[in-house]
């Protein structure tokens, strides 16, 4: 039996500016460029992962992809 390999789908990435952030609770919201879907959810860790400090108004590259619950998060970011 061959077994299949699936690559990942890539998709470009997305823009945004980071609107909110709650440093005590370790999490905040971009908004998306060109979205009406709503903010985009955005963990400590995608900052940390890239040694990025978050800051209300920066811009950001990003990934969105579902998180454990299947909702939006963004990922991967690189700053603008």
């Amino acid at each position: 039996m061959l077994d299949i390999i699936r690559q990942p789908t890539t998709t470009p990435k997305k823009a945004g500016t980071l609107i909110g952030w709650n440093s005590r609770r370790g999490f905040g919201f971009l908004a998306v460029d060109g979205s009406n879907s709503g903010d985009l959810f955005v963990h400590v860790s995608a900052f940390e992962s890239v040694g990025l400090q978050p800051h209300i108004g920066h811009r950001f590259a990003f990934d969105a992809i579902p998180d454990r619950n299947g909702r939006p998060q963004a990922v991967n970011l690189q700053a603008e």
